[in-house]
C-alpha cells in the first residue's frame, strides 16, 4: 500500500512539473493584437503592454 501512494505521489509530481512548464508566458513582443499568433478557442492572444498573453474569450450564456 506504502508503494502505490508513493507512485500516486511521484505522478503526481511529475504531471505538476509538465503544466508548470506548459503555462510558462510566451514573452512575444507587441504592438497591437493582429501581431499575436492565432490560437484555438476559448483562448486568445492579446498584446497586454507590449507582449502577447493569453486571455479568454468571453462566450454568452445559452
Amino acid at each position: 500500500m506504502a508503494q502505490f501512494l508513493l507512485f500516486v505521489y511521484f505522478i503526481i509530481i511529475i504531471v505538476s512539473l509538465f503544466l508548470v512548464e506548459a503555462r510558462e508566458p510566451t514573452k512575444i513582443p507587441c504592438v497591437s493584437d493582429s501581431d499575436c499568433h492565432k490560437v484555438k478557442k476559448p483562448l486568445l492572444l492579446t498584446c497586454i503592454d507590449g507582449i502577447c498573453q493569453y486571455t479568454l474569450e468571453a462566450t454568452p450564456f445559452d
